[in-house]
């Protein structure tokens, strides 16, 4: 009687096999995560400017900043970007009724963008210069392109990160 087995040669084979075909999908997953979140990053800045423009429509002018950038939506006691931005409650007061929630970026902690967008209204707004009107900060893991991030806007990288400073306009 004959037993019918596999060899060594043919389980290390197989083994070989699987372990490629588990880090093709490993790598495929990943980018896949990538693309969604900045899927999500972009349809959360859309909502942001959709909010913004009601609050114009119905007040003639954009929503103040506290005379620099703010964390879009989050209150006086909490930062963003690395601690060098706050909240400012006037403004998530202001477009409260605009927005049920307020969106995060949901990127790695430590990178400029880490937690929430970032906002102004102001007549100086570097990078982009001496435009008077408002500027929305936003970030991407893939390179942010020109139909994504108009001009007069700027789009620069930091990090790990694509930032698109878009200029919404003059009051």
């Amino acid at each position: 009687m004959t037993r019918r087995a596999f060899t060594l040669v043919e389980l290390l084979v197989v083994i070989s096999i699987i372990g490629l075909l588990s880090t093709v999908a490993m790598v495929s997953m990943s980018s896949s995560r990538v693309k969604a979140r900045d899927a999500k990053r972009v349809q959360d800045k859309d909502q942001i400017i959709s909010a913004l423009n009601l609050y114009y429509s119905d007040n003639g002018t954009w929503p103040s900043s506290n005379g620099t950038w703010d964390c879009f939506g989050a209150p006086t006691t909490e930062s963003c970007w690395g601690g060098s931005y706050t909240g400012w409650d006037t403004l998530k007061t202001n477009m409260a009724p605009y927005m049920s929630a307020f969106p995060t970026t949901n990127t790695v902690s430590g990178n400029n963008a880490y937690n929430r967008y970032l906002y102004a209204y102001s007549s100086t707004v570097p990078p982009i210069g001496a435009l008077l009107g408002a500027v929305l900060v936003w970030p991407k893991e893939n390179p942010i392109t020109i139909g994504e991030c108009p001009a007069p806007s700027v789009i620069t990288k930091l990090d790990n990160y694509w930032y698109c400073y878009q200029y919404l306009g003059p009051p």
